[in-house]
């Protein structure tokens, strides 16, 4: 390309001529096809025509005529880029890194295309070696912010925001990406703080207050969120994701009606929104207009068939309405629609069981039909919902289950349910039962160490030695009752069932539990001296909130493993629905009398002191009515376990 045609041609470049540019430069190509300049030249100008693939293709004319040409590789890779084929682009950026290692820009990249490929690592491997030749790049250190927080890794992730904010304090991008690292750790105060930071710089941009409206709604500062999720619907009224926001900000307020006309604006900007007809719906339920709701939560599905939470409201509402088929079919679909919907991953990555199982009954009331809704959760055709359930999961591991029938497996649910069953009638609610009581715990393994407070002295040859504190404990074979583990064994052979359990009573063992009487040493006891006097007994007592005040699953806390970074896609996809999973469940206690078999209805001083439980008599409950007492459902529950485990052992 001669001197006199590049003038001509940057002549109209600035008028933005380029359809005359590509005839000049088709012209030089008639006259030298081997005319680099002139391909490069046409290519910039289909770019900017915006028809990428014929700017490629000129392209393509510049690197055979010139395999070394740096900046055709690294434009060619640019194109893909933008029309989204990351593997071909990064192709290109890798060849660019190998003709001028010291091309930062193509590291970077590199690292982007990775990104956008969603492998994450390898991403953040590249951005670290456009670092290593530029430590100044923020963007870099925003973007291996993103790849850690798709990889879950929250803490490291604001590190790298930290830098890049300190080189740029009014970085506005990495303020508000911190505060959204920082509100999924739940420290919702500090992401108020960055989302602060970042309104100020961009005081327009609406994500920023909608982020920090939902910070302040897991505050519970209801009001204050709904000033910013009104601000928002000030600068933009057709967002249909603010009006979500702000009717479940209302919802906790408890202003119903309010929060049922954001959801349907929510609705009318946008009839495919699921989120807003599934929330319409709980509020409906929650103003007992069952039908109403049933059919939001219908709209959610037909728009979502895979939407677990439009399934399980729908099912608690069928529950409520006795429509019990239904409901578990609803049950039945979660999984379905949601094969990592029996699980649920908590910030710290680690992986919980979620049962359905334990979901209906917690969610059950209606105890008289406890028998019809026991049979369609053990029908065959809901195996679905058992196919997590802790205890009859392992069933399967046993050689001898492969030569179990289809009624022997029936008779090991219901058995299961029952079992279920009793310990949900037996939980005990603080806030119900009493709300000034006092519950407390007698010891557990994890704070032994701090009660029995070791001390570290240094002996002559510098090893550390601990000496024990001034708390004894004792172990079951010196308790008042040593065979205090076999009470179960003895309840069912009182009861024509010969069971057998194996119990090896010199091991040491640590017993924990809890009273709702502090003054009471019913359990196990810890013993100390104090003054060379002796102590009458040691226990903490908690905070009711320490507990759960309905039934849940007593193997909740039991199941859980550790995600690896390689399994990160899979986090996605579960239902990450927060269950109380440091809470523990409490239990009114049952006595039993071994010379009368009798149960005991909680032989502490309360309502319920003098209600015994004869078990002679088990066919004595056959069924539950509306109107039968606490005692009556534990008659019934023991009468149904001795009739299954007869069962099973035939």
């Amino acid at each position: 390309m001669t001197e006199e045609l590049k003038t001509k041609i940057h002549k109209l470049r600035l008028e933005n001529n380029f359809t005359e540019i590509i005839k000049l430069c088709d012209e030089a190509i008639e006259k030298d096809d081997k005319d680099t300049d002139a391909y490069f030249q046409k290519a910039n100008c289909y770019f900017e025509l915006k028809d990428y693939n014929t700017a490629i293709e000129n392209l393509n004319k510049v690197i055979e005529l010139n395999p070394n040409n740096e900046k055709a590789y690294f434009n060619r890779a640019f194109l893909n880029s933008i029309l989204e084929i990351y593997e071909k682009a990064r192709e290109d950026y890798i060849i660019v890194s190998e003709l001028n290692p010291n091309n930062v820009d193509a590291y970077f990249n590199i690292g982007n295309c990775n990104f956008h490929l969603k492998e994450y690592l390898n991403a953040i491997e590249y951005y670290e070696k456009s670092l290593e030749l530029n430590p100044d790049i923020k963007r870099a250190y925003l973007y291996i912010a993103e790849c850690l927080l798709k990889l879950k890794n929250y803490e490291e992730a604001i590190k790298y925001l930290d830098k890049a904010i300190e080189l740029d304090n009014k970085y506005e991008d990495a303020y508000f990406k911190r505060g959204l690292l920082k509100f999924n750790l739940e420290k919702y105060e500090e992401s108020i703080e960055d989302f602060d930071k970042a309104i100020e710089l961009s005081p327009t941009h609406q994500n920023y207050y909608l982020s920090r409206g939902i910070s302040k709604l897991n505050l519970q500062r209801y009001e204050e969120s709904i000033e910013d999720f009104n601000k928002l619907i000030e600068m933009n009224p057709k967002n249909p994701d603010v009006y979500v926001s702000k009717g479940i900000a209302e919802i906790y307020l408890k202003k119903y009606e309010e929060s049922i006309k954001n959801f349907n604006k929510s609705i009318e900007l946008n009839q495919n929104n699921g989120k807003a007809y599934l929330d319409r719906g709980v509020v409906k339920s929650i103003l007992g207009k069952y039908e109403e709701a049933i059919k939001d939560f219908d709209m959610a599905i037909e728009i979502n068939p895979y939407y677990t939470s439009a399934y399980f409201n729908r099912g608690i509402i069928k529950l409520k309405l006795r429509i019990y088929e239904s409901s578990i079919e609803d049950f039945t679909k979660i999984v379905g629609a949601n094969p990592y919907s029996f699980l649920y991953i908590n910030k710290d990555n680690n992986i919980y069981i979620n049962t359905y199982i334990i979901k209906i009954l917690q969610l059950f009331e209606e105890y008289e039909d406890i028998e019809k809704l026991f049979k369609f959760i053990v029908d065959i055709k809901n195996n679905e919902l058992w196919k997590n359930e802790p205890i009859t999961n392992l069933i399967s591991r046993f050689d001898e289950s492969k030569n179990f029938d289809d009624e022997l497996r029936k008779n090991i649910k219901y058995l299961l349910l029952h079992e279920y069953f009793l310990l949900k009638i037996l939980t005990f609610d603080t806030e119900k039962e009493n709300n000034n009581i006092e519950i407390s715990h007698y010891t557990s393994l994890d704070i032994l160490t701090l009660l029995l407070n070791p001390k570290e002295e240094k002996t002559d040859d510098k090893e550390n030695t601990k000496e024990s504190g001034n708390i004894r404990i004792n172990n079951i074979t010196t308790a008042n009752d040593p065979k205090e583990g076999k009470i179960l064994e003895r309840i069912l052979n009182k009861n024509n069932i010969d069971i057998k359990i194996e119990n090896d009573e010199k091991a040491l063992t640590l017993q924990t539990s809890y009273s709702r009487n502090k003054d009471s040493l019913t359990m196990f006891r810890l013993y100390g001296k104090k003054e060379n006097k002796e102590a009458t007994g040691i226990c903490l007592v908690l905070d009711n909130k320490y507990f759960n005040n309905s039934y849940t699953s007593p193997y909740s806390y039991e199941f859980k493993l550790k995600i690896e970074n390689n399994q990160i896609e899979m986090n996605e996809k579960i239902n990450k629905e927060k269950l109380q999973e440091n809470k523990r469940n409490l239990y009114w206690v049952l006595y039993y009398n071994d010379k009368e078999n009798q149960l005991i209805y909680n032989k502490e001083k309360s309502k319920y002191a003098s209600n015994i439980i004869d078990l002679n008599n088990p066919n004595y409950k056959a069924e539950l009515k509306e109107d039968d007492k606490k005692e009556d459902m534990i008659k019934y529950a023991f009468a149904k376990i001795f009739h299954y485990t007869e069962e099973i052992k035939k």
